[in-house]
């Protein structure tokens, strides 16, 4: 909790339009992730920065939920309320430079899977 709350004000902070249109959901007591929280916070800015410029802007626009998958894994979802990547696009979401930075992030997309593979259990695209 000490580190969404310290990410959610360097966010904010960094996008004052953002206040109160951020919502986090925490189910689970004492989770802890066991990675290099700068790379945790790289990955968490660059899904939250996408969400905002995809959002509606309006309250709760940004969604983050974070709950135990198993034993001993823990599952961080980042969602908006825009209206999501074309269907003929999603496939390719995790492709350097295939897509329009409009269409889709999907050099940030890219490296956050790379980067989450060799540590972290899966990075998934889910349509509205």
């Amino acid at each position: 909790m000490k580190f969404w709350l310290a990410f959610k004000q360097e966010f904010t902070l960094n996008n004052p339009s953002s206040v109160g249109c951020i919502k986090m959901e925490m189910q689970g007591k004492n989770l802890t992730v066991t990675a290099d929280p700068m790379h945790v916070q790289h990955i968490m800015w660059n899904l939250c920065n996408n969400a905002w410029r995809h959002s509606t802007k309006g309250s709760d626009a940004i969604q983050v939920s974070i709950k135990p998958s198993g034993k001993l894994n823990v599952s961080i979802v980042v969602s908006d309320d825009g209206p999501g990547a074309a269907p003929e696009i999603r496939n390719q979401l995790f492709e350097p430079f295939l897509l329009p930075k409009k269409a889709a992030q999907g050099w940030d997309c890219m490296l956050h899977a790379n980067w989450l593979m060799p540590t972290w259990d899966s990075c998934t695209t889910i349509p509205n």
